[in-house]
């Protein structure tokens, strides 16, 4: 009996003090940041301006982002007529003094333009480049945006021309992608 009533004291003073293991508790926060979604606009087409296409040889026309000028090259002469880099406007968040908000945009590797009166007939954009910040060679380009959220960039690129490339208006259309960083 006594065996018994030590039994009952133990387990009575083991439940009373000795069941619950050593505990700890921690606390921390859960923070978020939304940024205002990014929208973009064109102000400007990329325009190679008029040029005359080589007899004997094809040629490129190249519009500088930076500074709207054109250059050619190889069997192609530039007439004197209206060209540039495309500009964008886009919109995001407004950078802070505590806080520069960036975005990048992703361009196209190559398009093609096609003569408006036979669209078979078609020449080629390539090498499209920016005035921003370049990220490498694989077309991304970043950015900051302003105090109010604004930010601009031009965008150039390279027009190939066929030998004796057939007359007329050519037209396509290449898409910029924005994003936040």
């Amino acid at each position: 009996m006594n065996r018994n009533i030590l039994s009952i004291i133990w387990m009575l003073l083991f439940f009373a003090f000795g069941s619950e293991a050593q505990a700890a508790t921690a606390s921390t926060s859960a923070t978020a940041t939304i940024v205002a979604p990014v929208g973009i606009g064109f102000l400007n087409d990329l325009d190679f301006g008029t040029i005359v296409p080589g007899a004997t040889q094809t040629g490129t026309v190249t519009v500088n982002p930076a500074t709207g000028a054109r250059t050619p090259a190889g069997g192609v002469t530039l007439v004197n007529s209206l060209y540039g880099a495309a500009l964008f406007n886009i919109t995001g968040s407004p950078s802070t003094s505590n806080n520069t908000s960036r975005f990048h945009i992703n361009l196209p590797v190559r398009i093609t333009i096609r003569n408006t009166a036979n669209t078979n007939i078609t020449m080629m954009v390539d090498i499209f480049t920016s005035d921003l910040q370049q990220n490498g060679n694989n077309g991304v380009y970043t950015g900051t945006f302003d105090g109010t959220g604004s930010a601009s960039f031009h965008v150039g690129g390279t027009l190939n021309v066929g030998i004796n490339q057939a007359p007329g208006a050519y037209s396509g259309i290449f898409t910029v992608d924005v994003h936040n960083n």
